[in-house]
C-alpha cells in the first residue's frame, strides 16, 4: 500500500523556549498539524534551561541564547503561522533581572510579530500557596544551577514581577497570554505534566486537545522528534553543526531546531 503523499509545507508555527517547550515538542509538532490543516515549518528555539539573551550550559551542552539563535534568519517569506514563546523564567536563576529579561522577550515578541497571524506567550508557573517548598527550591537551585545565589523568597518576588511583566508584554503586543495553572504540576513545580502537554500546547496555537490527537504523530515519529539536534551547538567543547530542517515527516511537515 501506497505511503502518504508529501507536500509542501503551507503554514508556519515557530515556538521559542526551554524544557517545557522540549519535552511538549511531538505534542506541537501535532497541534501545529492541526492549526495548518496539513504539513507546515516547525521552526523551534528550545532546549534544557535555555535562556533568551545569553548563552547557557547543560549537562555539557552550550545553547547561544535565542535572540542569538538562527530562528529569525528563517521567517523571510510569504508563510504566516503561529508564534509562541514559552519558559520565561531560567534567566532568574541565571541572575539576570526582571528589566533585563523583560527586554530580551519584548525583541522576542517584537521579531515574531510581522511573520505570525497569531502570537502567544506562557506565563510563568505558579508560585504562590506553597507550590514551592524551600526543599524542592534547593534541590531545583543546587541540581540545575548551582550557580544561583537568590533565597526563596527573592525567587518568588521575581517571579511574580516577571509574571506580571509577561501580562503586560502580552497586552502591548496583542498576543494571547496563557498563563500555568497549577494542575498543570505535579511534585516538579517547574515542569508541565506530560498528560498537560496537549491542553498546554493547544491553548498556545489556539487549537483543541481533540484536534492535536487527530493530528498526532506515531510513535516512530515521536521518537524521531525527540532525537532531532539543534542546527548549532556546543557539546562538551565541541562544535557541532547541522543543515536544516532536521527532519522532514512523511506528510512534508519540517522540524528546524535551533
Amino acid at each position: 500500500m501506497a505511503g502518504p503523499t508529501r507536500t509542501q509545507p503551507h503554514a508556519r508555527f515557530v515556538a521559542l523556549g526551554a524544557s517545557n517547550l522540549t519535552r511538549a515538542l511531538p505534542t506541537l509538532v501535532a497541534a501545529a498539524r492541526a492549526t495548518a490543516g496539513g504539513p507546515v515549518d516547525c521552526i523551534v528555539a528550545a532546549g534544557n534551561g535555555r535562556s533568551f539573551g545569553a548563552p547557557s550550559r547543560f549537562l555539557g551542552r552550550q545553547l547561544p541564547g535565542i535572540l542569538e539563535s538562527r530562528v529569525f534568519e528563517r521567517l523571510d517569506g510569504p508563510r504566516r503561522g503561529i508564534g509562541a514563546v514559552l519558559d520565561v523564567g531560567n534567566d532568574l536563576l541565571y541572575g539576570s533581572s526582571v528589566p533585563t529579561i523583560l527586554a530580551w522577550v519584548d525583541a522576542c515578541l517584537s521579531r515574531l510579530g510581522p511573520h505570525v497571524k497569531r502570537l502567544a506567550l506562557g506565563g510563568l508557573p505558579p508560585v504562590d500557596g506553597g507550590v514551592i517548598t524551600p526543599l524542592r527550591f534547593e534541590l531545583i537551585r543546587r541540581v540545575l544551577v548551582p550557580s544561583c545565589r537568590l533565597t526563596l523568597d527573592e525567587a518568588v518576588s521575581a517571579a511574580r514581577d516577571l509574571d506580571a511583566g509577561l501580562r503586560a508584554l502580552a497586552i502591548r503586543h496583542g498576543a494571547a497570554f496563557v498563563d500555568l495553572p497549577g494542575h498543570y504540576f505535579g511534585r516538579d513545580p517547574i515542569h508541565v505534566l506530560a498528560r498537560r502537554h496537549a491542553e498546554l500546547v493547544g491553548r498556545l496555537a489556539g487549537v483543541e486537545p481533540r484536534e492535536i490527537r487527530a493530528s498526532g504523530l506515531t510513535a516512530t515519529e515521536a521518537a524521531r522528534v525527540r532525537l532531532a539536534r539543534p542546527s548549532a551547538e556546543v557539546f562538551w567543547g565541541i562544535s557541532r553543526q547541522r543543515e536544516a530542517p532536521q527532519l522532514r515527516l512523511r506528510d512534508g511537515t519540517t522540524l528546524t531546531l535551533d
